[in-house]
């Protein structure tokens, strides 16, 4: 068995083929849980990122600047990640990544004996690293494959999974397909319209619409029981699963093997599985004005909140009031108060750089 990659980004809100591969846009602290194989690829360095990725025994992230950081083994030159701006990024078997450029093209670095971090030319909307292989989707849906051997479906795409000797990519209607080496790779996924794919060995994971989360494939350690709930992003490992539920909190099944049932506790954004670890990055839904520099949050996003939820006005009746807004939930005039704005950075500011 091997470990696998797909793009790490939450494609939940995806509405369109350039979103479907948008990181997090409120830039956040990185975490990581599950098992450490000793070169440190569960730990990211301190900084605010907007994505994440993971495989075997190395890690990557977008800093809130755009620039890439790897963490993790680097006997491979895995690490040696190059520099530029990125908006996505994926972590490849045995030693490479991938990742797209602010303007749309790919870079490739690391382990290269089949061409797999060798990306072809052109202006891309998503990509995904597998073992010995890569992926992308081009502006126009169309797949490409380099390295390995597997040859992608034709079709359109907005989504797309490299696996070890297998692959799964959403297309354009929202119908998942599956193709690969293994004998997974003929079991008939689910029917409906779905926005994010994760697709392991023996199982896989979709996110429909609507927010509810099909799994399919072996159940060998319950990686296939999802929990009811409606999710925004999922990922899967080494008969593992997690996904971040609509309230931003993070949920995993399956595999406890190094501690992945136990995911750290928060409101998260972005989510990524390696082969037994697990990288999120949490969210800051105070930080309103989307700034970069620290602090992040502070009276500004107060006031942004202020404008954008309570257009109808600091004196209107209470049940026309934000949630977010009328934080303390007074119901006597003036309803929108500093009492809110201290309930507003304890209730949604935690973790928040």
């Amino acid at each position: 068995m091997k470990p696998f990659t797909c793009i790490q980004a939450s494609c939940a809100a995806a509405s369109s083929l350039v979103l479907a591969v948008a990181a997090s846009a409120q830039p956040g602290q990185a975490v990581g849980w599950g098992l450490d194989g000793g070169h440190g690829e569960t730990i990211p360095p301190p900084g605010n990122y907007i994505a994440i990725a993971g495989t075997d025994s190395h890690s990557y992230a977008i800093r809130a600047d755009g620039t890439l950081v790897g963490f993790g083994w680097n006997g491979l030159g895995a690490l040696n990640v190059p520099t530029g701006t990125f908006q996505a990024v994926s972590a490849g078997y045995p030693g490479h990544g991938l990742a797209i450029r602010t303007d749309g093209t790919l870079a490739g670095w690391g382990y290269n004996n089949v061409g797999q971090a060798s990306p072809p030319p052109g202006r891309f909307i998503a990509v995904s690293a597998g073992s010995y292989f890569g992926l992308g989707i081009r502006e126009d849906g169309v797949l490409v494959r380099w390295g390995g051997v597997i040859p992608p479906p034709q079709g359109t795409f907005k989504v797309v999974c490299a696996g070890h000797r297998i692959a799964a990519a959403i297309r354009t209607d929202g119908t998942i397909a599956v193709w690969g080496e293994l004998s997974f790779a003929n079991v008939p996924p689910p029917p409906g319209e779905f926005i994010d794919v994760r697709v392991v060995e023996m199982h896989a994971l979709a996110l429909r619409a609507d927010g509810t989360v099909v799994a399919w494939g072996s159940n060998s350690y319950g990686q296939c029981d999802v929990p009811p709930g409606r999710y925004v992003a999922i990922a899967a490992g080494n008969g593992t699963s997690a996904a971040i539920r609509d309230d931003g909190q993070l949920v995993t099944w399956g595999n406890p093997f190094g501690g992945w049932t136990q995911p750290p506790t928060g409101r998260f954004a972005v989510l990524a599985a390696g082969w037994n670890y697990g990288l999120a990055i949490r969210a800051c839904p105070a930080n309103c004005d989307l700034s970069t520099t620290p602090p992040a949050t502070n009276i500004n996003d107060f006031v942004c909140f202020l404008n954008r939820f309570s257009a109808a006005g600091a004196l209107s009746p209470p049940e026309q009031q934000s949630d977010y807004a009328n934080c303390d939930g007074s119901t006597t005039p003036p309803i929108l108060n500093v009492n809110d704005f201290v309930c507003f950075m304890v209730r949604y500011a935690a973790g928040c750089p």
